[in-house]
């Protein structure tokens, strides 16, 4: 892991006091907005549908698929 130099570290001292930032940031996040979730709960579908074209878009090659044997399993 890389240290920050004395200037990195004042840079960012610098821009967590700053009001407008805070102000952005929240901003930005009302804003946001989770397309995974349908009433505060994960949609299966949607969450498999974005890892699939995530990892198409970063190019890994599918693994093969292995069947699951187990019992009880929770998440």
């Amino acid at each position: 892991m890389t240290m920050l130099t004395k200037e990195e570290k004042n840079e960012l001292r610098k821009f967590s006091k700053s009001a407008q930032l805070r102000d952005d940031m929240r901003a930005v996040s009302k804003t946001r907005h989770d397309s995974l979730l349908i009433n505060q709960v994960i949609d299966i579908d949607r969450l498999v549908t974005f890892l699939t074209d995530y990892n198409r878009f970063i190019s890994h090659q599918p693994r093969l698929f292995r069947k699951i044997i187990d019992s009880h399993m929770i998440l």
